[in-house]
């Protein structure tokens, strides 16, 4: 019957090899780990001085010095700003055009590798339950060419605490993956939103820069 058939190949299979690709993934997932938090790190900024500096360069005109100051940090923020300063000329719609395309580019960046870590959050307990189950299978069989006494119990539960191994593995490697994730995914979102609010920053001065310069060009005039 194709039942034996299928529980005698994953006996022969076993669950070893389960182990051995959750500790590769681990591996893997470390390694992500890692290099998201330098990623991060080297890109990280003070938001609140980072606006007053762009506001104060900005209320004097000085749109070098503004450019300036974001390039002077590699962080989201700054790069999204200073494509946005180098615009400011097409004016507010064409500068909020090309924010929203620098933001959309660097959250790319920022996002790159997660999906491996959300995907083996997700599925690292499954993948541990699986070698679980044929470490379960291949119990089952050792107890079918057993005899009667202790030795049958001890074999049985010994295979049975092995095969659990692999359950517990998975939620080693899918916590920490999960916690990461979930912080990652959490800086993302602020720094994009810290962006989004310096951006309107710009666009605002921009228009504001605008509207004084059609005055001057334009007085209202009285009548006699």
């Amino acid at each position: 019957m194709l039942t034996e058939r299928l529980s005698i190949f994953f006996d022969w299979v076993g669950a070893e090899w389960v182990m051995y690709l959750l500790i590769l993934l681990s591996m893997g997932s470390i390694i992500i780990i890692i290099e998201r938090t330098l990623f991060f790190r080297r890109r990280k900024v003070d938001a609140r001085l980072l606006s007053h500096a762009l506001r104060d360069a900005l209320l004097r005109g000085d749109r070098r010095e503004a450019q300036q100051v974001c390039l002077a940090t590699p962080s989201m923020e700054g790069r999204v700003l200073a494509q946005g300063l180098q615009r400011m000329g097409d004016g507010p719609e064409a500068v909020r055009e090309i924010v929203e395309g620098a933001l959309i580019t660097e959250r790319i960046e920022y996002n790159r590798f997660l999906g491996f870590l959300g995907t083996l959050g997700n599925n690292a307990p499954f993948i541990g339950l699986f070698g679980t189950v044929l470490g379960i299978i291949g119990a089952f069989g050792t107890l079918g060419t057993l005899g009667q006494g202790a030795d049958r119990a001890g074999a049985i539960m010994g295979d049975i605490s092995e095969a659990l191994v692999a359950t517990a593995v998975g939620l080693f490697v899918a916590i920490p993956c999960v916690i990461a994730y979930n912080h990652f995914k959490a800086v993302i979102g602020e720094r994009t939103a810290h962006a989004q609010a310096l951006s309107q920053l710009l666009i605002a001065e921009l228009r504001s820069e605008r509207t004084d310069t059609q005055a001057h060009e334009h007085p209202p005039t009285g009548g006699d």
